[in-house]
């Protein structure tokens, strides 16, 4: 036992490390506040600040009366250009979309260097927090070009797709589409309303998207919360 780690912070990061490796795994009901007590040799208000961090950092869940349990973690392994809505439907995980914003704006710099398009360029930006399984999994910016898309101002975006109205109501179809990995902070109002601290890391997804017509589309850039995400790359050697 390293004597230098409090005793606290070593049965959290050991829970972790239980958690990661599978020995609990997703719903899984943890050992009791006493058993981890005996266990650790240490008194119930040690073991209980070490869950209650894991709780507030998403890693367990308390249910009144029955204990304390693994939460849910996302896991996907994403080979083709699906929209979110798509994803958890074939996950089938319980999906709440909030529109947080709205508007029309000039084109961001990173979206029109990499589409090689005017400052001048006018695009529709929409902010969303995207809820599974009732957790606060990820708030996504994305900005969409406005020239032919004007319906994105109107349409029902939050009960709606919009890979599904754009390919099945406008009949414009998607082609291909370019993901960047990255890690990065949200500022104090987005990393609220994401319900993380605005010092935590989070897993950023850069998406840019081209029409089978090769015109642009959309730059959406998402933050993740890393509790409860994780995303898989299959790679095979040729």
């Amino acid at each position: 036992m390293n004597s230098n780690i409090p005793l606290y912070k070593m049965i959290k990061n050991n829970i972790k490390e239980d958690i990661k490796n599978g020995k609990y795994s997703q719903n899984c009901k943890i050992p009791s506040e006493t058993e981890l007590g005996d266990f650790y040799h240490t008194s119930r208000i040690t073991v209980v600040r070490a869950l209650n961090d894991l709780v507030s950092e998403g890693y367990l869940y308390r249910e009144h009366g029955k204990g304390t349990f693994v939460n849910q973690q996302i896991r996907e392994n994403v080979m083709n250009l699906v929209g979110f809505n798509e994803r958890m439907k074939t996950l089938d995980l319980a999906l709440k979309t909030v529109l947080l914003e709205r508007s029309i704006v000039r084109i961001p710099e990173e979206m029109a260097n990499y589409f090689k398009l005017s400052l001048d360029t006018e695009v529709i930006y929409i902010k969303r927090l995207r809820i599974v399984e009732d957790k606060r999994l990820c708030l996504s910016k994305a900005y969409f070009i406005k020239h032919n898309h004007e319906w994105l101002l109107d349409e029902d975006i939050e009960q709606n797709s919009i890979y599904h109205l754009l390919e099945n109501k406008y009949k414009q179809k998607l082609g291909q589409g370019t993901q960047l990995f990255g890690v990065d902070h949200l500022d104090r109002d987005d990393a609220k309303e994401l319900g993380v601290g605005s010092s935590k890391s989070l897993l950023r997804l850069k998406l840019f998207t081209y029409l089978e017509n090769n015109q642009p589309f959309e730059f959406d850039t998402t933050y993740y919360n890393q509790d409860f995400y994780e995303y898989e790359i299959e790679l095979n050697r040729k």
